[in-house]
């Protein structure tokens, strides 16, 4: 899961730097200056813009779900795979303007998000089980903070799909 993170970092400055530093090659006075009047953008350096955001609004949330999965053991190496596979898709998908591709391909990887979340949630039920079934101190403490950093992950699921909705 650690290549994971570190691949899904890489093509974190893929996506916000790179991409959007090739479309705007030709800006380069304006890029090194004060940046004191706006700049009319590409077709190629809005969407690299707009893959940027909507790369954004996914990552931590996949990034929370990586290393839940790493602290509780969670199995959720091929669907963090595929989630960054998809994203890869994506980025060429929406500056390449493949449409409606792109859109298809957005919804799989929201999709992987969901089940990353519903994996979780199957451990979380599993730690309450057991904790139901020989209940100490020290197993309810256990289970708590993985509820709560749980729930707080499916809220942030639930904002990144509505913000995701126009």
């Amino acid at each position: 899961m650690t290549q994971i993170i570190i691949a899904t970092l890489a093509l974190t400055l893929v996506h916000i730097w790179f991409v959007p530093a090739f479309f705007n090659r030709v800006h380069l006075k304006y890029l090194l200056g004060s940046r004191d009047e706006g700049l009319e953008l590409s077709v190629g350096a809005a969407r690299a813009g707009r893959a940027a955001t909507n790369f954004q609004e996914s990552l931590v949330p996949f990034l929370a779900m990586c290393l839940l999965a790493m602290i509780n053991g969670a199995d959720l190496l091929v669907l963090a795979q595929v989630w960054l596979g998809l994203r890869v898709v994506y980025l060429v998908c929406y500056v390449g303007g493949i449409n409606p591709a792109r859109s298809f391909v957005w919804v799989a990887s929201l999709v992987v998000l969901v089940l990353m979340v519903l994996v979780l949630l199957v451990l979380v039920a599993q730690v309450v089980q057991v904790d139901q079934a020989q209940p100490t101190a020290q197993q309810g403490q256990q289970a708590l903070p993985v509820l709560m950093v749980t729930h707080l992950m499916v809220a942030v699921v639930h904002q990144v799909v509505q913000q995701a909705q126009p």
